[in-house]
């Protein structure tokens, strides 16, 4: 995920990240709760697991998440927002070819099936 995404979040429920370090630990954050929701879901995913694949304490994670519900709604709006810039940017390089609208619904198609399944923890 882009990393100045997730420090620029402005989501309710995150505290923001003001020092370098304070911002590494905030991506790391994010990036291993993603890695942790391809085996898990909502229900079993620890923030315990999350910390000790971070090296870091819970007060740590606390000190950045309101809660667990927040952690969760705040990855799921960071990657919305990851997909968001990543397509536009797919889009706007020609990478999908616009004459075409068959073809184009096609890498659509695929691509939001491609995203359900990197994402299926979180959907």
């Amino acid at each position: 995920m882009d990393e100045q995404i997730i420090i620029d979040c402005d989501i309710p429920g995150v505290r923001p990240a003001r020092q370098q370090r304070s911002r590494d630990l905030m991506v790391s954050l994010v990036n291993e709760g993603l890695a942790l929701l391809n085996d898990h879901d909502f229900d079993t995913l620890s923030i315990e697991a999350i910390c000790e694949r971070c090296d870091t304490t819970t007060g740590s994670f606390y000190a950045r998440f309101e809660s667990k519900e927040a952690y969760v709604t705040a990855l799921q709006r960071l990657v919305v927002e990851d997909t968001r810039v990543s397509m536009v940017a797919n889009y706007q390089s020609n990478r999908a070819r616009r004459e075409s609208r068959p073809y184009l619904l096609a890498w659509i198609s695929k691509g939001t099936i491609a995203w359900y399944r990197s994402n299926e923890g979180l959907v």
